[in-house]
């Protein structure tokens, strides 16, 4: 079992979030997972990490140890992580740092702000005109934590580059066309690429800079990360700098990448729409 989660840790734990929680725990610090999962899933991971304290939401047993559906106490999210914390340590409970990547955070992340503590100024993703989840909560998030974005993948692995539309399959020897890519709809694909061929013609840009300047007009996005293979790519992804898309363009672009999101933001959207109101449209 240990070996086990090994492996689960090394391969879907983020390398540079792994590299700051060995730091501190370098450095002596008190590392303590706060998360609204339940304890009973989380812990066996929390024991690997050498994590010194896990808090999280507590899933209520009756006398035969089978759950019953309900929760002891809140869940672990929002305010009820600071709460947590300062049952732990006490109400003057100091964070060195906070990490934190959903909208459950933003109470936890704001102890940092109140001790002049360091925080995130800035977060890696995955987001790209056919892969716009980041949207859903990560992009709220940054926005209310004034915390920046850096974007890998923005063309989706080559599938954005040009190389790849309705009725021209990706050359072999494109990213695209190898499991470095990461899978998608063709039917989203040929709608973003088809608008991306009309707009390119329009600019007379190319498709990767249209695809480029869009990301570039997203809100938090502070940088993007480029795979040119070589200096013509990148030169040309380069030149997305100095596109901007009209308003009508960018319109036309959103509704060609939408999609239903998943739940619960397709719910929420649906029926608190004025409390959590999309970012981006």
């Amino acid at each position: 079992m240990t070996d086990r989660i090994s492996v689960i840790v090394a391969t879907y734990n983020r390398p540079d979030a792994l590299e700051a929680w060995r730091r501190h725990q370098s450095e002596g610090a008190a590392t303590v997972i706060v998360t609204a999962s339940p304890e009973i899933l989380v812990r066996p991971f929390a024991e690997m990490l050498g994590a010194d304290l896990l808090l999280g939401t507590r899933i209520a047993f009756d006398a035969q140890d089978r759950v019953v559906g309900a929760l002891t106490g809140a869940n672990c999210r929002g305010e009820e992580k600071v709460r947590r914390l300062r049952e732990a340590f006490g109400p003057d409970v100091r964070l060195l740092a906070a990490y934190g990547d959903s909208a459950g955070d933003h109470e936890m992340l704001a102890i940092a702000d109140r001790h002049a503590l360091p925080k995130p100024v800035t977060h890696q993703v995955y987001y790209s005109l056919v892969g716009r989840d980041f949207e859903w909560e990560l992009m709220p998030l940054g926005l209310d934590q004034n915390v920046g974005t850096l974007v890998w993948s923005p063309l989706s692995g080559a599938k954005l580059s040009g190389k790849v539309g309705r009725n021209k399959p990706a050359p072999e020897s494109s990213r695209a066309a190898t499991d470095a890519s990461w899978p998608v709809p063709e039917d989203l694909l040929y709608a973003v690429t088809d608008v991306l061929e009309a707009v390119s013609a329009e600019t007379g840009r190319s498709i990767p800079q249209v695809a480029l300047a869009w990301l570039l007009s997203r809100p938090t996005i502070s940088g993007i990360v480029i795979g040119a293979r070589n200096g013509e790519q990148l030169k040309d992804n380069l030149q997305a700098t100095s596109l901007t898309l009209t308003a009508e363009q960018i319109a036309r672009l959103d509704a060609a990448s939408a999609v239903r999101p998943a739940y619960p933001y397709w719910h929420q959207r649906r029926t608190f729409l004025k409390r959590n109101p999309p970012p981006v449209g």
